[in-house]
Parts: structure tokens; sequence; C-alpha cells
């Protein structure tokens, strides 16, 4: 039998499905982003980016499920768990050492609350417009290609095949980090999309004629079907519906990657390098961290699907793995204590992995904040000290005596980190995310086809591996990308499981001996919140939610993101002035006007900018500099009056300033006893406090001279 194919046609609900689809992926080009015009450029931009692509396409999706209700989300676990983390880190804000920099973050790490909502946003979105295995093989496939030119590029700079000032400045060390610019960074990202890319791979291998054998008989099976059935098609029940997106392509363009055997293979071939090119990047970052995750991933993936997967030939191959990796994992212990590895690997980075042990400065010190934090934790255990904040419990509690030791706004371990900033209320509904994504994976992949089984096991240790890695690390807006989407699958295919037992159970019913009485024992199947909400609302009425949210993401554009791009792209300026003059004052002030929630990072450069440069000023000047730095003091310490950061650099100011004028050596006293009572034993605080002392016995002597 021929099969005829239908006209392509896009009718105006599948632009606009299309047009939010377009956008979840090109979300997923974030690492891309570097903007050198601005303050942190491997940071700001990618956030701000991400920002503006979400709120975008947020108005798209809010007018497709408001005109469309078949678009509109399933309840979820997973996503109503991410919308209550959100939830509960905006209450911890309120009761923040300082509700600006919880919301706002600072320009290094563009996270707070804000930015949170948008990756659950994001979530949501990609949830409800990706609802099948093969839609989401799109997302994942965008995702490792966008990969590969990340480490791709960064390889090919690591090795001198091509120049790039960007990836020159993404080098650390001899470490790669690409266009991320932190080679932890780029581990995480590296063994996220790794993972994803051997899923394919497996996925992938599964013959043709499979694709096109799942019958309405085997749905109750297998619920987990490429898509569902189309029941206006001649051919329902015999094949698998596919939109007319999706049917066009495969039958007009031979375009399908299942459909053509030569596509197929390129496509293997495709994956396979995405595979090769993540694996050297991994070890030219050196990044232990992502290294252990992706370890105990590759584990965890073999015994299970060893102990409960449905091919026998991956199970044989589970079992090898299992047994080789011991065998690794002996050789390794083996070079380590006899020192082999120096010989092995002189390679930096990957001779870095192998020195590890207990006595090296990083893993000292995230043992260290891990007790910093648990200490702040225990002091303000409801809702913690507010999302990004750790800093202020870092100073508060730190206990080390290392001069050189290197302060820290981050815990660099997300459960302590979620712990010290928003108690336990903030880690209980940070855990429920893991959880209800464990039970909604676990019953998809029981449920699940054999070549579906291995690609939903790739996710779900994929989601491990990003677990067990950020033990050892903090969110960026990369890897809240790839966290934000592997959520999103999972309560999207677990959504599925749930509309397919619904479905089954309505089919059941239907061929029973009793249907000619079906209507009155059918039990109701319950309509989503939304969907009985908008019963309610008339055309206008919908009209008008469309307008105003499309106004409302036109404001957080305008008011937001292009105000904190524009003062990002004004404080990289400021910092290219020598010499404190009128110019470098007007600028100053005209970079944290633009966005003054993010002007505290600034004004602390711009303080101890002018501190070193006060001595050769004429009086004129030397007044207007003090007069600068009092301002912006003030205005520092009322957003953030616990952060020690302003107080000392703040004070040394002072003192340099005392030695022309000695009053202001009061002033000085003042923010060093501040300084003292929210950091007293940092060694820099201490260091303030002794040459304070001294200041001001000096200035007794000559008084007294």
């Amino acid at each position: 039998m021929t099969l005829k194919s239908a006209p392509l046609k896009f009718s105006r609900e599948m632009t606009l499905l299309w047009a939010v689809r377009s956008g979840v992926l090109t979300v997923l080009a974030v690492p891309l982003i570097v903007t050198n015009d601005t303050f942190y450029p491997f940071v700001v931009g990618k956030a701000i980016f991400a920002r503006s692509i979400i709120e975008v396409t947020l108005a798209a999706w809010v007018a497709l499920v408001i005109l469309y209700p078949k678009r509109r989300p399933a309840a979820s676990w997973i996503l109503a768990a991410f919308g209550l983390w959100v939830l509960v880190s905006l209450i911890a804000s309120f009761t923040s050492v300082s509700f600006i920099r919880s919301i706002w973050s600072t320009y290094e790490r563009m996270q707070g609350v804000f930015d949170l909502a948008h990756w659950f946003a994001f979530a949501l979105i990609a949830a409800s417009v990706f609802r099948t295995i093969s839609e989401w093989r799109i997302v994942f496939s965008v995702s490792v290609a966008i990969s590969i030119i990340v480490t791709g590029m960064g390889i090919l700079h690591y090795y001198g095949l091509i120049e790039s000032n960007t990836l020159e400045v993404g080098l650390h060390n001899g470490r790669l980090g690409s266009f991320l610019g932190n080679p932890i960074y780029l581990g995480v990202y590296s063994i996220v999309n790794l993972i994803l890319a051997i899923g394919l791979l497996i996925h992938s291998l599964q013959r043709r004629e499979n694709l096109l054998s799942d019958t309405a008989s085997k749905q109750e099976h297998h619920p987990i079907q490429p898509d569902l059935l189309d029941e206006r098609s001649p051919l329902h029940g015999q094949i698998p519906h596919r939109s007319k997106v999706y049917s066009y392509i495969a039958k007009n363009l031979s375009f399908s990657l299942r459909a053509s055997a030569w596509l197929q293979q390129g496509y293997r071939l495709f994956l396979l390098f995405v595979v090769l090119s993540a694996v050297a990047a991994l070890m030219l970052t050196g990044s232990r961290g992502a290294i252990v995750g992706l370890i105990v991933a590759a584990m965890l993936f073999a015994l299970i699907y060893g102990v409960s997967g449905k091919r026998p030939i991956f199970r044989y191959f589970s079992y090898a793995f299992i047994a080789v990796s011991i065998s690794i994992a002996a050789l390794f212990i083996s070079l380590r204590i006899t020192g082999a590895s120096d010989n092995w690997f002189p390679n930096q980075p990957i001779a870095r992995v192998f020195s590890t042990d207990l006595t090296d400065s990083n893993v000292i010190n995230r043992i260290d904040n891990a007790g910093i934090g648990m200490k702040a934790y225990l002091e303000k255990p409801i809702l913690g000290w507010g999302p990004e904040n750790f800093l202020i419990a870092w100073g508060r509690y730190f206990y080390g005596e290392d001069s050189q030791i290197k302060s820290h706004d981050q815990a660099h371990n997300k459960i302590v980190e979620v712990l010290a900033t928003t108690g336990t209320v903030g880690i209980a509904s940070y855990i429920l995310i893991w959880l209800a994504s464990a039970i909604a994976l676990v019953r998809v992949y029981r449920r699940a086809k054999d070549y579906d089984q291995l690609l939903i096991l790739s996710v779900a240790v994929a989601l491990i591996a990003y677990f067990v890695q950020n033990l050892f690390l903090f969110d960026t807006p990369t890897s809240l990308a790839l966290f934000s989407m592997l959520v999103a699958f999972a309560a999207s295919i677990g959504d599925q499981v749930n509309r397919n037992h619904q479905g089954n159970a309505h089919l059941h019913q239907e061929n029973s001996s009793v249907t000619k009485h079906r209507s009155s024992i059918q039990p109701r199947i319950q309509k989503p919140l939304l969907q009985q909400l908008s019963a309610t609302l008339n055309p206008m009425s919908k009209i008008g939610l469309v307008i105003i949210s499309a106004a409302l993401i036109v404001a957080s554009l305008t008011l937001f993101n292009l105000p904190s791009y524009s003062a990002a792209k004004m404080t990289l300026n400021v910092l290219t002035f020598s010499d404190f003059n009128s110019e470098y004052e007007e600028r100053f002030e005209r970079s944290v006007a633009t966005f003054p929630m993010l002007a505290n990072r600034p004004r602390i450069d711009m303080i101890r900018f002018v501190k070193t440069r006060l001595d050769p000023l004429e009086d004129r000047e030397f007044n207007r500099a003090v007069q600068l730095v009092s301002n912006h003091v003030y205005q520092a310490t009322s957003i953030e009056p616990q952060n020690w950061r302003i107080y000392l650099e703040a004070a040394e100011f002072y003192q340099n300033a005392s030695k022309r004028y000695p009053e202001y050596l009061e002033m000085a006293r003042e923010l060093t006893d501040r300084a003292v009572i929210v950091a007293p034993t940092i060694p820099w605080v201490t260091e303030l406090a002794k040459r304070q002392m001294e200041l001001e016995n000096e200035s007794r002597e000559n008084l007294g001279g």
C-alpha cells in the first residue's frame, strides 16, 4: 500500500507552537554567548540573553495556551516542586540580610530569584510544548550540537589550531574553559551533553521497522509511544501518528533521520564526534567534580540497566563496563600510590585529576565552606540568610588563619548553599524537585520500550551526574539551562504516562460490554486547573490576557534586561581609566545609576580604585574623591548592611585619606568596627583593625608632641 502524503499546512496554532519551540531551542545556545563589551563577559551576556529569549518565548506561550487549550500543561509534581522552590526563595529574600542581592545577585553570578523564576518558566514552557520521545530527541540533538561547537572550538584553540582572544581568556592555568570562561563550568556542561549524546547514539540504533510497528493494540503494554494516534487518519490503529510537520518532512522531503539510512548514519557519526569532543574537553578542564559526577553516573547506568534492562546485549555491555571500571579504579589507585601518574600524565589538567588528595587547597576550602555553611544554617534554620548571601555567612563564621585565603560568595556545594541561604524550607523544596523527578523517571523507565528505556535512563543519569558535580560547585546560567531542560523532560514524559493511562482506561471502558451505558457510569476525567479557569473566559478576555502578558514582557525587557546590559557595558568602560578625574566620576555615576540593583560590586571596585590614587590629587580633587566615596558607601551599606567587603574597602580608603586629613580616622574607626562585627575572624579584617590601632596611636603621639 502506498502512503499518500497530505500537503503541509501551517495553521496559526502550528505557527505559534513552533515559535515557542524555537524559543526553547534558542535558549540552549546560551553557552555560545560572550559579551566582550561588558563587565564579566562570560556571565553577564549569557544571563541577559537567556532571560530575554525566555521572556519573549513566554509571551508567545501564554498566547498559545490561552487560545488553544489542548496545548496547556498537565498537572506535574515536578513543576509544582520547582515553582515551590522559586516561591520559597522569594519568601527567604524578604527575610534575608540583603533583599536586593537575593533578588538580583551580582554581575559575577547573575543569579538570584529573578533569574531562577526565568528558569522555572523555561522548564514549564519546554515541558508543555515538547511531549514525546521523538520531540525531545530534537531538543537533546540541538543541545549536543551546540556543545560540539563549544568544546570543539575550545580544543582547537587549546592546541593552537585557531586564534581567538575570547577563547584565550577562557584558559586558566592551562585548563580549558572555552566560551564558558571557567574550566569547572565547562566540566559540568561537557558531562551532561556527553551522557545525552551517548543516549541519543544508542537510541538511534533501533531499526526503522521498529519505529513503524507500534499499533494501538500495543499501547496498553507500551504507553511510551513516539506520538499519539491521530483518530482522523485512515491508518489509525496501524502506524503512529506524527504531526503534519513531521509527516511532511518524512514523506515528501526524505529528511527524517529514521526514514533515510544515510542521514541516520551521518547522525550517528555526528553523535560519535560529540562524545569524543566532550571527553577530550572534560579531560582538558581538569574538573575533578565533573569527573566524579561522570563516574558515578556511568556506574549507576551500568548497574541499573544490568539489573532491569530489556535489551540483553546492552545488559552484557553493562556487566563488562562494571568489570572494566573496577580494573581501571585498581590501576588508578596503584598509580596514585606509586606516583607513576606524574610520568603517565604529563598534561597539567589530567595530572591535576590524578594528584588530588585531602591536602589540596581547593579540597580544604570546600570542606571549610561546608562547615561554615552548616554553622550559618544552624543560626538561621528556617529561611536562612537569603539567596545569594552566602558571602555574609562566610564572613561571619570563617575560622581559617591563612592570610592568602580566597573569600567565597558561593559554598561550592549546592546542598550546603541552599541550606545556608534558604534554610530548612528551601532545602525541602529543592530536594522535592529531585525526588519528584526520580519518581517520574523510574515510572517511565519501567514502562518504556527497549530503546526508549535506554534514552530515558541516559537522561536520569545525566541528572545524577549534575547533582553529584554540584556537590563541588554551584549553578551558573549555562548549567541552569541544562538542569531546567532535564527537569522539563522528566515532567513532560511523566505527564505523558498519566495521559496514556487515562486514555487507555477510557478506551478499555468504551470497548466493554456496557458501552451503551457508558454515559451513565463513565467516571469524569478532571480537566487541568488552567482549563477549568479558562472555561469562564470569553474571547475578549483571552485577547486581553495575551495583550497584558505581552506588555509585561516588554516592560521586563526595557526596565531590567536592557538597562542591566547597558550598565555592565558602562562598568567595563569605567575600568579602563587609569586616573581619577571628573570624567571618571561622571562615567561611574552613570554606570551605577543605569541599573542600581547591581551597583554594589562596581562601587567596591570604585572605592578600591580611588583609594590607591589619593596621594597625587590636589585638594579640590581630593575632596571630590572623598565625597564620591562617602555617598556611595552610604548607598552600598543601605543595600547590604552586613557586607564586610564594603566596610573593609571603605575603612582602608578613610585610613589612607587620614594621612592628609586626620579627622577621617574617626570615620575609618567606625567602618572598621562594623567590619569586625560582621566578619570578626577574616584575616583581612583583623589586619585592618590592627592597622587602625596603629594609626590611632600615631595620631595621639603626634597630638601629644
